[in-house]
């Protein structure tokens, strides 16, 4: 994994000498991770894999309030990584989707019902269970509609790539939408909100 992670970074001209693997698991005391809430909307450009949230090790949620007016209106809602690295929220085939490629292990979650036409908030909330491990769950409207456990997830930065709203630029960080370009959200997204909690430390039991 430190391998990938080292091709990663010297492609996009980063080092892992400027900062040793343990710092980097743990976080850098910067005003980004100093940060619980996030809160992006549509039209925002790409946003650097530096000040985006630090998800490392903790327990998270991501909230899309949406808007449809046809089942057809699906696409990407934020995405941050490549075919190498890094998550996706979609929809597709009008179901919610969420995936986690860690180095070619790869965690899916997919709703079990239908994401309704009209007004409705997506979410997806990473539930930490053990040292960057824990459970992946899905909610439409509130309702708990699909969950994947995520037993191994990264300990460094996961992705040099941006973190895109909305769409997904540059290389699909799914192979499901891959041949659909940017895969730009056909709704109505509102804003895409993240809330860390700070459990970075704890161990569950």
């Amino acid at each position: 994994m430190q391998a990938l992670w080292g091709q990663e970074a010297q492609k996009h001209n980063a080092s892992l000498q400027e900062m040793s693997f343990a710092q980097m698991a743990a976080g850098t005391p910067d005003a980004v991770n100093a940060r619980n809430n996030f809160k992006y909307y549509p039209g925002v450009g790409p946003i650097n894999s530096d000040a985006a949230p630090k998800l490392n090790n903790r327990s998270y949620t991501i909230t899309v309030p949406v808007s449809r007016t046809a089942k057809t209106q699906n696409g990407v809602l934020v995405a941050m990584g490549d075919q190498f690295a890094g998550y996706t929220l979609y929809l597709k085939n009008n179901h919610l989707i969420y995936e986690y490629n860690l180095f070619g292990t790869v965690y899916k979650a997919e709703s079990n019902i239908e994401v309704p036409v009209g007004a409705s908030t997506l979410k997806f909330e990473f539930k930490k269970t053990g040292p960057f491990a824990g459970v992946g769950r899905l909610y439409i409207n509130d309702t708990l509609s699909g969950e994947v456990a995520m037993p191994q997830t990264c300990r460094v930065n996961l992705t040099f790539e941006s973190l895109d709203i909305g769409r997904d630029r540059h290389t699909p960080a799914s192979k499901a939408y891959e041949k659909l370009g940017e895969f730009p959200f056909a709704g109505n997204l509102q804003y895409v909100a993240y809330e860390l909690q700070n459990d970075q430390r704890e161990i569950a039991n």
